[in-house]
């Protein structure tokens, strides 16, 4: 048992341990985490096998570019195969 918890229950007495959590049979292990850089960019698609995310280019300097690649560039893009499947399992915590 690490040092720092208490004698009855799980109770860390200090900070070190609050990236712990137990499992049934009372093992330690670090808890499952969301990747929040990647909870920033991207989204699960309602069947989450896919992932959502928003075009480049769209943030500043718009002044040189045409409205019709402005107009494109609102359209988000849909990631799907290997690469959804690494998103997917990054934004899932648990996994």
């Amino acid at each position: 048992m690490p040092a720092g918890l208490a004698i009855r229950g799980w109770f860390p007495l200090d900070s070190s341990l609050r990236n712990f959590s137990r499992k049934f049979d009372g093992e330690i292990m670090h808890k499952a985490k969301t990747h929040k850089g990647m909870a920033k960019r991207f989204k699960v698609t309602g069947s989450g096998k896919k992932a959502k995310h928003r075009s480049a280019n769209r943030g500043h300097i718009l002044g040189k570019k045409s409205g019709k690649r402005k107009r494109h560039l609102r359209n988000g893009g849909i990631i799907d195969g290997a690469n959804a499947r690494m998103i997917v399992e990054a934004l899932r915590p648990g996994s």
